[in-house]
Order: structure tokens, then C-alpha cells, then sequence
């Protein structure tokens, strides 16, 4: 069998299929603990590989939606992004894009906003001379909530969570659960309420 970090080099893995589901998860809080009580970034993305309420993503992408833009590939370029990916605390606006899941970067990362410029590309009008370097500006890295519609993390690898998985694994009402969905508003809350489902599961495989 494969090594938790062996799977961990695979273009895209979830929970379900990773040889130790509770290592998965350890390694998600671990990165989540980071977080502190930051609110919850939601990102759109469509993947097949849903099981076990979480996936993990290598980010090898150096390009975007919206590269086609020269104004919004040369924002990209000045703020020095390499590995994009998109996210938003309103759920809705991430539904856009596909399936919506709870975003949790791992390793480095940064987290670039703009409270002015409040979308990469409905930010530039066309036939509109355009100050890059001054758009540039204006954004900060950050996870303090200044722009609800979008943050562009630099990442090379992250988690997506299932948000039906989180709430019916919280509905379950196990012995180790003290959090109701309604209780899970920023990333200390999901921390609290996965590790209670990461304690259900360890009680599971022992008994």
C-alpha cells in the first residue's frame, strides 16, 4: 500500500481513497490550525474524486479563467502569482464555478485582495487605459474579510471540504460532537468540529 505521502503527490486524491482516512484528516487540521478564526473561503471546482468528505489538490496550474484578459494576465504577473486559485466568502459567488467546497490551503501560501478592485476581470473595461502597477497596489495578502467576492490564493497544493459531507457528519450527533452546522461560522469552528469527527472515527476503529 502506498504511503500517506506517496498519495500525496498525485494530481488529485480524496479522503476516501487515501490508505488512512484518520492521517488525511490530521493532516487537514494541521494545516487549518493556521487559519485561526479567519472566516470561511468557499472555492467552485468540480472533481469526481468526492469521497470521504475531502480532496486534495496539487495546484500545477499557471493559468486561469480570465487569462485571455492581457490586463488581468499582467495584475497576475505583477503581484508575482505562480500557482492561482480562486476563492470567495460568499458561497454563492464560488458556486459559480462548480461544486461548492470549503477552501483549506496547505504548506505556503498567500492570500492576495483588493478592497477596490473587487473582481479580476469585471475590474477592467475594456477600451480603458489601465495603471497595473497602481491596481496592484491596492491589493494586500490577507485573510481578514476586505473583499467578499474574490481572493487569489498563490498556492501549490490544498484541501477542498465537502460541505454535505461536514453537516451530515455533524448531524450524526456521535458522543464526541458539540457542534451543530448553524455553530461553524469561521476556520477555528471547522477545526473543532472536524477533529470531534476525526475522535468519532478513531473510537469506530477500535471498536
Amino acid at each position: 500500500m502506498k504511503s500517506f505521502k506517496k498519495y500525496l503527490s498525485e494530481e488529485v486524491l480524496s479522503a476516501g481513497f487515501s490508505p488512512d482516512i484518520i492521517a488525511f484528516y490530521e493532516d487537514i487540521l494541521k494545516e487549518m490550525k493556521r487559519l485561526g478564526k479567519a472566516e470561511l473561503i468557499y472555492r467552485g471546482f468540480n472533481t469526481d474524486a468526492r469521497q470521504g468528505g475531502a480532496t486534495y489538490v496539487k495546484n500545477n496550474r499557471t493559468n486561469f479563467y480570465g487569462s485571455i484578459d492581457p490586463n488581468a494576465k499582467a495584475l497576475m504577473k505583477e503581484l508575482d502569482i505562480k500557482n492561482p486559485a480562486f476563492g470567495a466568502r460568499e458561497e454563492l459567488k464560488a458556486r459559480m464555478f462548480g461544486t461548492t467546497w470549503i477552501f483549506v490551503p496547505k504548506g505556503k501560501f498567500k492570500a492576495w485582495q483588493s478592497e477596490s478592485h473587487v473582481d479580476l476581470l469585471s475590474g477592467f473595461p475594456k477600451d480603458v487605459d489601465h495603471d497595473i502597477e497602481a491596481i496592484a497596489d491596492t491589493y494586500v495578502n490577507t485573510l481578514k474579510n476586505i473583499n467578499p467576492h474574490e481572493i487569489i490564493f498563490d498556492t501549490k497544493e490544498y484541501y477542498l471540504i465537502s460541505i454535505n459531507w461536514l453537516l451530515e457528519e455533524i448531524d450524526k450527533g456521535n458522543r464526541f460532537q458539540k457542534y451543530k452546522p448553524k455553530d461553524v461560522k469561521n476556520y477555528n469552528d471547522l477545526y473543532n468540529a472536524i477533529k470531534s469527527v476525526v475522535s468519532f472515527m478513531k473510537w469506530k476503529k477500535k471498536n
